[in-house]
């Protein structure tokens, strides 16, 4: 690989800030320069030598990427909604819906498992009751005696 163009007037900044700026993690960042999708250079940091990129050329990348997948981060940005009003502490109505929408979702998953749970324990106490009737008494057994591998 050759070496960057130095004396250009971009501004090269580290890998934790070209990520921070363009919501790309600092391992794709790592990918994109060793596969030759972003120039980058070693400068000196505050510990030793440090990767930087250029930011416009970081940026101009980061458009031209796939969507995240849903495992992924991605850039965290904000939903749009509508403003809080300052010095409140109310919540617009419209923001809490789709809260209440996973809390109805989740006492629906709770009330199903514990429905489960009561069955399973039922089922539980029956098969003890029918081990305990149809069990014979145990006969002790003797527990084999230690061999002594020393001293002989």
């Amino acid at each position: 690989m050759s070496e960057p163009d130095t004396t250009s007037t971009e501004e090269w900044v580290p890998l934790k800030v070209a990520a921070e700026a363009t919501g790309v993690s600092v391992a794709t960042l790592r990918k994109w320069y060793r596969a030759g999708s972003v120039p980058s250079r070693l400068e000196d940091g505050p510990y030793g030598p440090q990767k930087a990129v250029p930011l416009a050329a970081v940026l101009e990348r980061a458009a031209r990427a796939p969507a995240p997948s849903r495992g992924s981060q991605g850039p965290q940005t904000a939903v749009p909604g509508p403003a809080p009003i300052p010095g409140s502490a109310l919540i617009p109505m419209a923001d809490l819906a789709p809260l209440f929408d996973r809390l109805a979702d989740a006492e629906q998953r709770a009330a199903r498992y514990q429905a489960e749970a009561e069955f399973l324990r039922e089922q539980l106490a029956r098969r003890r009751a029918d081990q305990e009737v149809e069990a014979p008494a145990a006969v002790p057994v003797e527990a084999p005696r230690r061999r002594r591998w020393f001293g002989r």
